[in-house]
């Protein structure tokens, strides 16, 4: 039996073709085979046991089970195929493939523009303490925070550079989620790495930082810029985003 995160949970359905294929089958006939197909789909092929054992699974008696085997054939592994399946399946998995190395490859290149942004972030705020401590000795610049975001108006740069960095993050998030299996009912069932749901959080906290600035910006406002080691983070990101 496949593990649940092998599984093909959902197979391309052709109604012409299926009505033509059951045309001279009994109601009871058209159920049965549908049975079949479904489960062929969802174990790779249905292990061939007896035909006692395949008429339960299709929930019809064995003397009217032939018709409907004779639409299936049993392979070298001695399991139960359908061969327009097989074709659609090879399809799907390809496709399948394809899609997995994609979405890896994308959210490595968005992970490494983070990791660029943020190293930037950390180096302007070494060197800004300093340069703020000999202008004035009595204030203090507190720690960088998406909270100082709170008292202050954007400008139309800032908000710029902080929409781009949104679409790195919604871009990260949507890469982690095409990676991620879910069963028939939408529930996830695999991850494509074991730390894929805690780095999810983290994303979706920083979107929600950003969502929550952009919700106060107006252009009329002209008051104190954001503080400018967040503003270079965003500016980094949106750089990172020309290359």
């Amino acid at each position: 039996m496949k593990e649940d995160k092998d599984r093909l949970f959902q197979f391309p359905f052709y109604p012409a073709d299926f009505l033509v294929s059951t045309m001279l089958m009994s109601p009871a006939e058209v159920g049965a085979y549908m049975r079949l197909l479904c489960h062929s789909w969802i174990e790779d092929g249905i292990p061939y046991k007896s035909k006692t054992y395949l008429a339960r699974l299709a929930g019809i008696s064995t003397s009217k089970l032939d018709q409907i085997l004779s639409k299936f054939y049993v392979d070298d592994e001695n399991r139960v195929r359908h061969v327009r399946l097989e074709t659609e399946r090879k399809r799907v998995v390809e496709l399948r493939e394809k899609r997995v190395k994609a979405g890896r490859i994308g959210g490595n290149a968005n992970k490494h523009r983070l990791t660029i942004a943020l190293a930037k972030e950390k180096q302007n705020q070494s060197t800004a303490e300093p340069n703020k401590a000999k202008q004035s000795k009595t204030k203090q610049s507190p720690p960088i925070s998406p909270r100082d975001f709170e008292s202050k108006a954007l400008s139309t740069a800032d908000r710029i550079g902080m929409e781009k960095a949104r679409v790195l993050i919604i871009e990260e998030i949507n890469a982690i989620l095409r990676q991620q299996g879910k069963d028939a009912t939408g529930s996830v069932i695999s991850w494509g790495k074991p730390d894929d749901p805690e780095t999810l959080k983290g994303l979706r906290a920083r979107e929600r930082e950003i969502n929550h600035q952009l919700m106060g910006f107006s252009p009329r406002k002209r008051e104190e810029p954001i503080n400018q080691g967040m503003a270079e983070l965003a500016s980094g990101i949106a750089d990172e985003m020309r290359l």
